[in-house]
């Protein structure tokens, strides 16, 4: 019988949490807000303002991309995640670094597939608004990057 590897239930743990997260945030952004509207959490600093993104990051090319270009993109990233997952196998920041990201992106194409748009809320005014998605890839990646940094100064 094939056995799961231990190594990778903390990466498949930390995705299930954000795309759980992600997915809970999301939907009582939808029950709480209409479209388009904004409340202040913490004065002139971080409001809620429930937006759909058609584009890609930051609102990037609305509607000119199908459905199917995201889909592919997305099992693409996910594949070259699974192989990264298996070259890291025994370093934890690079097994939550894959968790992050791959249950950020599954939150996203979840949106894609179910609204045609993501769904973003968080707003601080000075950044494009976001959500825990793209917070757990963005984290996830900068995990990456400051490993891959450090490996390669001590190389």
């Amino acid at each position: 019988m094939l056995r799961p590897d231990p190594h990778v239930h903390m990466s498949i743990w930390v995705g299930i949490i954000v795309l759980f997260f992600d997915q809970l945030t999301k939907y009582l952004v939808r029950l709480s807000l209409y479209q388009g509207q904004s409340v202040v959490l913490i004065p002139h600093l971080l409001y809620l303002t429930y937006i759909k993104n058609p584009g890609i990051s930051f609102g990037l090319f609305k509607g000119k991309i199908p459905l199917l270009f995201y889909l592919v993109l997305s099992l693409l990233a996910i594949g070259m995640l699974i192989f990264f997952l298996r070259r890291a196998r025994r370093n934890r920041a690079q097994r939550i670094a894959t968790g992050l990201i791959t249950g950020g992106i599954l939150g996203n194409l979840i949106d894609r597939v179910r609204f045609g748009a993501v769904i973003d809320f968080l707003d601080f005014r000075v950044w494009p608004i976001f959500n825990l998605a793209d917070s757990g890839i963005t984290i996830g990646i900068i995990i990456l990057l400051i490993h891959e940094i450090k490996n390669s100064a001590t190389s």
